[in-house]
């Protein structure tokens, strides 16, 4: 039991990492220039305002990751939130971006990797946390 609890605060750890780097693009329009290319000088007012939002809210899920993995079994649930709807509308907004030309298709494929191995490890994690829960095991 003791692997695949660490393997499960593992995934919540990745999960909480990536999110603070996220963070960074939605707080910062040089830094979303730097990682993803854009005109960091047409940033509107408009975009601003709605990428700080999105950087409150990726920060937020930053520490509600790092949360869930002091009781990793107990609050597994964060695991499925965060495939569905979290990663899910991540990733279908980067598709969207890419294919909108905002953004080239070559600087998303980090993120498109990370999500491609996230959400099977999630769903993985989120499977022995619930099997752990139903033989009565303790998450600590």
């Amino acid at each position: 039991m003791k692997r695949r609890l660490t393997f499960i605060k593992a995934c919540y750890y990745a999960g909480a990492l990536a999110d603070l780097i996220a963070t960074l693009p939605l707080a910062s329009p040089r830094a979303a220039s730097l990682m993803f290319g854009v005109d960091a000088s047409a940033a509107t007012d408009a975009y601003s305002w709605a990428s700080r939002i999105g950087a409150s809210l990726m920060l937020g899920w930053t520490f509600l990751l790092a949360w869930g993995a002091q009781r990793p079994v107990e609050r597994r649930g964060v695991l499925l939130i965060t495939v569905f709807p979290v990663v899910a509308g991540i990733a279908t907004g980067g598709i969207l971006a890419a294919t909108s030309g905002f953004v080239a298709p070559g600087r998303m494929i980090p993120s498109w990797i990370f999500q491609a191995l996230i959400i099977p490890a999630y769903l993985v994690a989120w499977a022995m946390a619930r099997g752990i829960a139903a033989r009565g095991g303790r998450d600590e």
